[in-house]
């Protein structure tokens, strides 16, 4: 095996029976990882219970053309670079980083020939070296095509006081690149303010804002994006979401496919939609949205919702991952007691389960010391049996319902973006 620190770089897939292999041999450091693959040898499968993961040294994952249409290529695109795998033990999506055009896709090809996400399985984590996040910042491929990285910071109630500037600004400069924020929010020109301040091009750094009700309807909904476009400063969103499932929904989607078309938005999704709400609107329309953004921590895993969405691969992102700071979750005894076994703080700990069920977490702080440690989440994995554990704490029920009666016009009172 190699030495710590000097892990080959993998892409992983899955396998079913009857599907050849036609990458090469199963690499040494697989082979001790997952016994039952010894023996795997190109253009065989193995015979052990199917599905199975291999994994594929990043050396073949190589570039390839529309052309070709998934058949490996045979010639390394001297841009292109090899991508880091992710070990996302349960995850149902691509847990990779595609480091360049080529390597996206590439990704998509094979996506798109296995009719299928591929699947990782077990706890082993690449090594992760103290300061070096963008080699260890995981990513998921959305149903689009685009990736969206993992852990994003998100800035719902911090205020437009420069408080959202500072954080945001401290958020980038640990190594976060992908910033939550909403036109409800009323703090989308600070997004941008620090945006602009760090530095950074604006192709590192992953960007979502949401339409408010207010903004509903189509006429008003494509006014409302312009708007988050000139309060953030930005010629384009990586993501855009319909905030809440409420008033002309239907409208309002169409303004996001047109403004997706246009090349104002990459990605279009979703926020707030329970099981109902999805199954009344989204069969209406012409584009299935990438994304749901819903409520989510260990006292609420959303179950229902996420059987629904893995129908159609489309992503869950998680708000409120640290259940709004509960202290009954917070300082719950197995979190406390997996957090120590763990060598971590219960809010890591909290947020490396999300990671390894699939979700996207969105986790906010003003505080530097939290915004930075929220992101070490990537040199530890918990094992299968402490993730059963916490599965066991879900309850079923969260903060707030969204299908509870008055609360579109509670909303839409309580929160107004323009006059």
């Amino acid at each position: 095996m190699a030495a710590r620190g000097t892990y080959p770089r993998l892409l992983l897939m899955e396998i079913t029976q009857g599907e050849t292999f036609p990458f090469g041999k199963v690499s040494p450091f697989f082979c001790a990882l997952f016994p039952a693959s010894a023996g795997m040898v190109p253009g065989l499968v193995r015979t052990a219970p199917f599905p199975a993961v291999i994994l594929v040294p990043s050396a073949l994952f190589v570039p390839v053309s529309r052309s070709t249409r998934g058949a490996p290529g045979t010639a390394r695109d001297s841009t292109d670079q090899p991508c880091p795998a992710a070990f996302l033990p349960g995850s149902d999506a691509v847990c990779w980083q595609a480091t360049s055009q080529a390597s996206r896709h590439l990704a998509n090809v094979l996506q798109r020939r296995m009719n299928r996400h591929f699947i990782i399985k077990g706890g082993m984590c690449p090594p992760a070296r103290a300061g070096d996040t963008e080699r260890t910042m995981q990513s998921i491929l959305l149903n689009d095509g685009h990736s969206i990285p993992s852990v994003g910071f998100g800035v719902f109630q911090v205020p437009a006081d420069g408080s959202t500037f500072k954080a945001v600004l401290c958020a980038l400069q640990a190594g976060y690149r992908h910033i939550d924020t909403a036109a409800a929010y009323l703090n989308e020109a600070e997004v941008g303010q620090a945006l602009r301040e760090s530095g950074l091009p604006r192709d590192e750094v992953f960007v979502t804002s949401k339409l408010w009700i207010q903004d509903y309807g189509y006429e008003a909904a494509r006014a409302g994006i312009r708007t988050s476009l000139d309060n953030l400063g930005l010629d384009c969103l990586d993501l855009y979401l319909l905030h809440q499932p409420y008033f002309d929904v239907q409208g309002a989607w169409k303004a996001l496919e047109e403004a997706r078309d246009e090349g104002l938005v990459k990605s279009i999704g979703v926020s707030n939609f329970t099981p109902n709400f999805w199954k009344r609107h989204v069969p209406h329309f012409a584009t299935l949205p990438c994304l749901n953004q819903v409520e989510f921590h260990p006292f609420f895993q959303q179950r229902e919702l996420r059987a629904l969405l893995a129908r159609d691969r489309v992503a869950l992102a998680a708000w409120s991952p640290l259940g709004h700071g509960n202290s009954a979750l917070l300082a719950h005894p197995l979190v406390t007691a997996l957090a120590g076994k763990y060598h971590c703080d219960p809010c890591r700990l909290i947020l490396r389960f999300e990671l390894q069920e699939g979700c996207i977490v969105l986790p906010k702080s003003t505080s530097p010391a939290h915004i930075a440690s929220n992101l070490r989440l990537f040199d530890f994995c918990l094992d299968e049996g402490d993730m059963e554990r916490l599965r066991g704490l879900d309850t079923g029920r969260g903060m707030r319902d969204p299908e509870e009666a008055g609360r579109a016009e509670s909303l839409l009172a309580r929160y107004r973006v323009h006059p």
